[in-house]
């Protein structure tokens, strides 16, 4: 019963799988596994149901397990590198002296969920059935979209903006004081200059260029691309740079309104001023976002 209710959850049907492993609950207590399907409220984006271990559900408040969900879109395993698909992927933390990641695998095929503090070795006890086969490498899927909104305002106008999700299949963690864990921005972002969006702007040692391509944005080892507009191209040029936010609110579809809310309005949201090759920075730093 456990393992056919994990092969429904893997193909995508979470309904039937919860019902099998209702039935295993009742009959076979004792060889439950330590985890569960967690559903997403129904006004919440990314992530809409995810296999939780019960430690990561004790370290993480259930509004901080819904800010990660939201957080997570279920594109590649990050254990074979392979489409997660329609199925319910598996949440694995894997903790380390100086925070935590919180990743997406292929529930029983990859990965069981847990919260770990081992680097995913022939150790690691959470390795699921296909651990043997590994047929490609993992990589985090980035996503970008260049926007200008009424929401975040500079020196009174509306500037053009990068939003940049650099890892849709993963998201940060830090430790709180009280011993909860949450959701934070990439710790070299911040040692970039990235500051929170409730900060004061800060200009951030990368390079914007517009060209044939769209508008390109290089930060340290990292680059992303959107396309722009050509009055989008002409404003970039006047404001001598863009507007750089770095969210995990950012979802892998075609940008809309509510979808731009969520991208500023999620709780690792970070920003900073990246200028124009060649270009000079014509805005103070003076800025206000709007999350209303």
């Amino acid at each position: 019963m456990i393992t056919f209710g994990t092969v429904l959850a893997w193909e995508g049907d979470s309904e039937n799988a919860e019902a099998w492993f209702s039935k295993a609950r009742q009959r076979t207590p004792l060889l439950m596994p330590d985890w569960r399907i967690v559903r997403a409220e129904a006004d919440r984006g990314g992530l809409q149901a995810v296999a939780v271990s019960k430690t990561t559900e004790k370290r993480l408040a259930q509004e901080q397990l819904a800010d990660v969900m939201e957080g997570l879109w279920p594109l590649d395993c990050q254990y074979c590198g392979l489409s997660l698909g329609r199925g319910v992927p598996a949440l694995r933390v894997f903790e380390q002296p100086w925070g935590a990641t919180a990743s997406l695998n292929h529930l029983g095929m990859c990965h069981y969920p847990e919260w770990t503090d081992n680097d995913g070795t022939h150790r690691d006890n959470g390795l699921g059935i296909f651990k043997i086969i590994r047929t490609s490498e993992p990589r985090l899927t980035w996503t970008a979209s260049a926007a200008r909104t009424p929401q975040v305002v500079l020196d009174g106008m509306s500037p053009v903006i990068m939003m940049v999700n650099t890892g849709v299949e993963s998201v940060e963690l830090a430790q709180r004081e009280d011993g909860q864990w949450q959701m934070t921005p990439s710790y070299i972002h911040r040692r970039q200059g990235m500051l929170p969006a409730d900060r004061a702007l800060n200009t951030v040692p990368g390079l914007a260029t517009v060209s044939r391509r769209g508008l390109v944005v290089k930060l340290g080892l990292e680059e992303w691309s959107s396309e722009v507009s050509r009055d989008m191209k002409r404003l970039i040029k006047q404001q001598g740079g863009v507007l750089l936010f770095i969210t995990s609110g950012l979802a892998p579809t075609q940008l809309s309104e509510a979808g731009l809310n969520m991208a500023l309005s999620a709780p690792d949201v970070v920003a900073g001023w990246v200028p124009l090759l060649q270009g000079e920075r014509r805005w103070s730093s003076s800025w206000r976002g709007d999350r209303g």
